[in-house]
This record gives C-alpha cells, structure tokens and sequence, in this order.
C-alpha cells in the first residue's frame, strides 16, 4: 500500500516447457527484489496489503508459496504440499490488518493462517468446494462463496459462520467487499 514495491508476472518457454517468471521490484531503485521461475503456463500472486510478504501460484503444475522479503524466507511450503489444489489453484485471501492468510483447501473448507508464525489458527467448515473468498475491511469476517450457491459469512476468530446467504449464487468466481464494509459483491 505505501507504493514501495510492484510485481509482474509473464510467460516464457525454455527447452519447449511454459515457465512463467515472477519479478518484484523496489519502485524507487528500479531494483530487482524477487525474481522466481515457477513451471505452468498460467499464474498469479497477491502482495499483502503491507507490502511484506507475496503469495504466488503456477496451475496447474500446482506450485504456490509465500515470500517473506524483511527475511527472504520462503514459506507455506509445507503446508502447500499437504494440500492438492482445486483445478485452477488454491484460493486465498490477506486480511487487511495483514495479519493473517486464508487458503481455501479440497476439503471444503478454509483454513486461516498467523502471518507472523505460519501457524493454523482456525479452519472453517464449509460444506462445499469454496469458489471465492474474501476478508471484510475489519479483518474479521471473511466472505465465502461456495459451489452448493451459497454465499456465508464468517467471524475468523471464532470460527464460526455469522450470516448464510440464500443458495442463488452457483458458479460464483469472485466475491468481494466494498472498501466501507457495507456491500458484498459475488459475481460469476
């Protein structure tokens, strides 16, 4: 958010493989901070919302992992691996407080990380495949939307759901909050 750093992302093809490149820059320097080659032909990051750290993914070869710049620590490996992917990738969301990461895993469900100890501090029990997720501008609910068509609200400190939406939103693909909080988005 303080502008301090960018990222691009684009395609190559080395010996007849798709690779896609993900760089991340310094905006004052021109500098190269992060520069990672990830097998796949399709991809996309998110930074978090302090500029700290980024999330990236390569579908579908199905590698993804976190960057830690102050660090430079490679993270949420582990975890990553624990998981298989939905066709497409994993799902996740920062809290705006950046204080912690929400990754939709096959289960039907989302499990929220702590930022600063890659520990698992709650899961959510969805009972569908999560199609879309998103933090609210206070940092504790999150917003799922889910293959079954519902869309549910969640506190992420408890873990327990808040609000169900009526089942009429299949093949949602993107939910998202209004920066006020007051409007909720889902769209396919």
């Amino acid at each position: 958010r303080d502008g301090a750093r960018f990222a691009t992302l684009d395609t190559k093809e080395m010996n007849a493989m798709p690779y896609i490149s993900l760089h991340t820059w310094d905006t004052a320097t021109g500098e190269a901070l992060l520069q990672n080659l990830l097998s796949g032909n399709d991809g996309f990051f998110r930074l978090s919302p302090d500029g700290s750290r980024i999330f990236f993914q390569a579908p579908p070869a199905g590698f993804a992992g976190g960057w830690e710049y102050d660090s430079a620590t490679l993270t949420w490996l582990s975890y990553l691996y624990l998981i298989n992917p939905y066709k497409g990738g994993y799902l996740f969301a920062y809290s705006p407080d950046n204080a912690r990461l929400a990754l939709a895993n096959t289960g039907g469900g989302v499990d929220l990380f702590a930022l600063d100890t890659h520990q698992l501090t709650e899961s959510l029990a969805i009972d569908s495949r999560v199609l879309a997720i998103a933090y609210h501008p206070d940092s504790i609910r999150l917003a799922v939307a889910s293959e079954d068509g519902k869309a549910t609200i969640w506190d992420t400190r408890t873990g327990e759901m808040r609000t169900s939406l009526p089942g009429m939103f299949r093949g949602a693909s993107a939910i998202a909050y209004s920066p006020d909080g007051q409007l909720l988005a889902i769209g396919s």
